[in-house]
């Protein structure tokens, strides 16, 4: 699945005015949808009322009668089934895993804690995917954010030490650097994840010249990802390869990112 995006979105309360307010305005900024799936209420088992009361007012008739009059079918995943709900809920379990972490006991207002989500949100959506042509000149991949504005996202730049600051208050900068604790956070959970080996069951092709590859970098600014091409490739003593990248040889520590056979 490429084409996954994430959406987040806050509401003051568990009310079905606030439910529909926020559904109205994902319509506004993504368009309009034909198909929403979602977790049953029945999965929570055991979890906190106030979730199971979410889910209610999500099959509430309100809610069904706005979606049946914009044409919007309302699907609801099978009880006792979560499997079924793991393509949305894989990003938005780790982007919660992380926000937690980072955000620790700081109390946001409600315009910052929007804030800080859209911009967690921007991190997710940012990540490669696949190359974008198979052409060796041209380093972009595609990623969710292309699927949502028809290009990558990108981020404002940030002053440096070098030049004067400008005047933030203090709670802008703590925000700032919650979501650069996340950056950092994720951005490594996922490099690791593309790194995983599974064991040899099958058998997996060797990086090849002109291979698209993401680069780690652990000092790298929010939204931005290090892609280069291979443009040659050495057989070590122990027959493990190594690469090229932008002419420096290096050990292979790094797999391309969604290699094709």
């Amino acid at each position: 699945m490429w084409s996954k995006a994430v959406h987040i979105e806050l509401v003051s309360d568990l009310s079905t005015a606030a439910f529909l307010a926020a559904l109205r305005r994902f319509l506004s900024r993504r368009g309009l949808l034909f198909d929403i799936y979602s977790d049953n209420g029945t999965n929570f088992k055991g979890a906190a009322n106030h979730l199971r009361h979410l889910f209610n007012i999500a099959k509430g008739s309100e809610i069904q009668q706005f979606c049946t009059s914009n044409y919007i079918q309302w699907h609801f995943i099978p009880p006792y089934s979560p499997n079924h709900g793991g393509l949305w809920e894989a990003s938005i379990k780790l982007a919660k895993h992380h926000m937690i972490r980072v955000c620790k006991s700081t109390i946001l207002n409600f315009e910052e804690m929007t804030m800080l989500l859209c911009q967690i949100e921007a991190c997710i959506n940012s990540k490669p995917l696949t190359p974008l042509s198979s052409d060796p000149s041209d380093i972009s991949a595609l990623t969710p954010g292309h699927f949502l504005i028809g290009s990558s996202l990108l981020d404002l730049p940030e002053p440096t030490n070098a030049q004067p600051k400008l005047p933030l208050s203090v709670r802008w900068q703590t925000i700032q650097d919650q979501r650069k604790q996340f950056w950092s956070r994720w951005s490594r959970e996922y490099l690791h994840h593309l790194q995983h080996r599974p064991k040899w069951a099958s058998p997996k092709r060797d990086l090849q010249v002109d291979d698209l590859v993401l680069v780690q970098d652990n000092v790298s600014s929010p939204l931005h990802w290090i892609l280069g091409r291979i443009v040659k490739t050495f057989s070590g003593q122990d027959a493990e390869l190594e690469w090229s990248q932008s002419g420096l040889v290096m050990e292979k520590s790094l797999d391309p990112f969604l290699r094709y056979p």
